[in-house]
């Protein structure tokens, strides 16, 4: 086995993982793959990955205080420059926080504050395959953006 310093790492043995997570004894987040809509509006307890595949895919988020510590993680795997995703929040709840690019920041708002029932977008024009967003619920009104790649901008 390999050995980084003082940390060991073991062999993984890929049938015993499978076996384990047919027996739901093996936590992985959630994942869904989609078409152009979905609406998540029960509670997730724990994580969840939704992968899109089309234009205009919009993700429709549960109440934050439905979902307290939910983390969504919403993946745009169209080809590049192909589709438009777009994260949408309840009526009375925000996107919070700021994507870091090369030279930019793009921030949620106008400060990177949310502003309550305004879509976070994955700009088609400039998206790129793999281009995604981390959300975690605070459990009261916000969606807080806790990573990011790519080109992402508050509706206007």
């Amino acid at each position: 086995m390999p050995n980084y310093g003082e940390a060991t790492i073991p062999a993984v043995d890929r049938d015993a993982v499978i076996a384990m997570m047919q027996k739901g004894e093996f936590p992985l987040p959630k994942v869904h793959k989609m078409g152009a809509a979905v609406a998540y509006t029960a509670p997730i307890v724990g994580k969840l990955t939704v992968v899109a595949l089309t234009d205009n895919s919009i993700i429709a988020l549960p109440a934050a205080a439905d979902a307290p510590g939910m983390e969504i993680t919403v993946i745009n795997e169209a080809a590049t420059t192909a589709a438009l995703v777009s994260v949408s929040p309840e009526a009375t709840d925000a996107v919070n926080g700021s994507c870091t690019l090369a030279a930019s920041v793009v921030a949620s708002g106008t400060t990177g504050v949310g502003v309550a029932n305004k879509d976070w977008d994955n700009t088609k024009g400039t998206m790129l395959t793999g281009d995604y967003v981390t959300l975690v619920s605070d459990g009261v009104l916000t969606w807080n953006i806790v990573a990011c790649q790519g080109i992402w901008a508050s509706e206007s």
